[in-house]
C-alpha cells in the first residue's frame, strides 16, 4: 500500500511539475516577445564566445543554481519551479542578476522572486542540493533580454532586403548599415543583431579553416568548378584590385557581387563545402559565409553582410552545407550576433524558422 502511495504521489508531482513548467514556457515566450525563437534549440551556437561575452558584461561571481529537495522520511512533495530558488552563498552576489527576478534577502542569500512554490511536504528531515546550470543558451538569452531593457539603442533587426537594420529603441526607423555602425564609436556594450533571412536566402561560403589547420578557399573552388561545366556562361569573375579610386572600386565591387549572387546555386554550394571536409568528413575550425543579395535592385548596397562562424570542431560540415546553406535557401533561419566594422557579424547562434 505504501508503494501505491509512493507513485500516486510522484504522479501528482509530475503532473504538477508539467503545469509549472508549461506556464512558465508560456510567460516566457511572451516577454521575450519578437525574441521569442530563443526559447528553442539552436542549429548552431558559438558557446564559448556567448560565454565571454556574458562574462565581459555581467562579470558574475555567481549563478544561481536549481534545486532540489531530497526528504529522509516518507518523500517529499514540495514542487519548486525554475524561477524559484534559494541559494545561501559566502561570496558576493553579482547585482546583475537582479535583473531578471532575484531579490537579496538576508546576509549572502538570494532569492527568486518569480512565481511561487506549489505542494505539501511530507518529510521528515529535507537536504537542498543545488547543482550549477551551465547553458549557453541560456546566457544568449539573458544577454538579450539585458539589451532588450536596457540598452535599446544597442540591438537592431534586419530583414533578408539587409539594405539595413532598426533599433529596438527605433524600430520604425531604419537605418543602412553605415549607421547602424557609428553605434560602435561610442562607449558602451558591443551591439547585438538578429539577421532574419526570409527563404530564398543565398548563403555563399567564403574561406574557412579545418581543425588540422588546412586553409579553403571555398570561393574560388566553387566558381572554378562551375567553370568547368559552362565556362562561356559562368566565367570567374575577378575581385576588384587596388589602385582604384573610391567610386570606380565601389562600381566594381557591386559588379563582382552581382554575379557572384547570379552564379548562386545551392546544389554546388553544398559540394563545394563538403569535397573541402575531405574524405574523412574533417571538421571546420571556422568558417565565413557571405550573405548575398540582389545588388541591381539594392542601390544602397555595395557588398553583402559578412558572417563569421566559429564552430571549433564541434559541429560537422553538413551543418554548415545542407542545415545552414540548404535551409536558409528554401526555409530561411535566423541568425543572432555581435556587430562589427564593414558590415561584419561574429554569429553567436543560428535557428531554425
Amino acid at each position: 500500500m505504501k508503494i501505491f502511495d509512493y507513485f500516486k504521489g510522484r504522479k501528482q508531482i509530475m503532473n504538477t511539475e508539467h503545469a509549472v513548467v508549461a506556464s512558465a514556457l508560456d510567460q516566457r515566450i511572451d516577454s521575450l516577445e519578437r525574441f521569442w525563437f530563443l526559447a528553442d534549440a539552436p542549429m548552431f551556437v558559438d558557446g564559448e564566445q556567448i560565454e565571454r561575452l556574458y562574462d565581459a558584461i555581467f562579470r558574475p561571481e555567481v549563478e544561481l543554481a536549481s534545486r532540489s529537495d531530497s526528504g529522509t522520511g516518507e518523500f517529499a512533495t514540495k514542487v519548486v519551479s525554475a524561477a524559484k530558488a534559494a541559494v545561501e552563498v559566502q561570496a558576493k552576489v553579482p547585482p546583475a542578476l537582479a535583473l531578471f527576478g532575484f531579490e537579496f534577502g538576508g546576509k549572502g542569500s538570494l532569492e527568486g522572486s518569480s512565481s511561487g512554490e506549489e505542494g505539501t511536504r511530507r518529510a521528515k528531515t529535507d537536504t537542498n542540493t543545488y547543482v550549477t546550470v551551465k547553458s549557453s543558451e541560456r546566457h544568449l538569452e539573458k544577454l538579450i533580454s539585458l539589451y532588450a531593457n536596457k540598452y535599446q539603442d544597442r540591438i537592431f533587426w534586419v530583414n533578408s532586403t539587409l539594405v539595413g537594420g532598426s533599433s529596438l529603441k527605433e524600430p520604425k526607423t531604419t537605418r543602412t548599415w553605415q549607421e547602424l555602425e557609428e553605434v560602435l564609436e561610442k562607449p558602451g556594450a558591443r551591439p547585438l543583431i538578429v539577421i532574419d533571412f526570409e527563404e530564398g536566402t543565398k548563403l555563399m561560403p567564403m574561406y574557412g579553416e579545418l581543425k588540422s589547420g588546412k586553409n579553403c578557399e571555398l570561393i574560388k573552388d566553387y566558381l572554378a568548378e562551375r567553370a568547368k561545366k559552362n565556362e562561356a556562361e559562368y566565367p570567374i569573375p575577378k575581385y576588384p584590385g587596388g589602385g582604384l579610386s573610391p567610386e570606380k572600386e565601389a562600381t566594381e565591387r557591386r559588379d563582382y557581387w552581382q554575379k557572384i549572387f547570379d552564379r548562386f546555386e545551392s546544389h554546388e554550394v553544398l559540394r563545394a563545402i563538403e569535397e573541402a571536409s575531405g574524405t574523412v568528413s574533417e571538421r571546420f575550425e571556422w568558417i565565413d559565409f557571405r550573405a548575398l543579395v540582389d545588388i541591381s535592385k539594392n542601390s544602397e548596397i555595395t557588398q553583402p553582410p559578412h558572417l563569421h562562424f566559429v564552430a571549433r570542431g564541434m559541429y560537422p560540415a553538413g551543418t554548415f552545407a545542407y542545415q545552414l546553406v540548404r535551409r536558409a535557401k528554401r526555409y530561411g533561419v535566423r541568425v543572432v550576433g555581435t556587430l562589427k566594422k564593414g558590415q561584419d557579424i561574429n554569429v553567436l547562434a543560428v535557428y531554425e524558422r
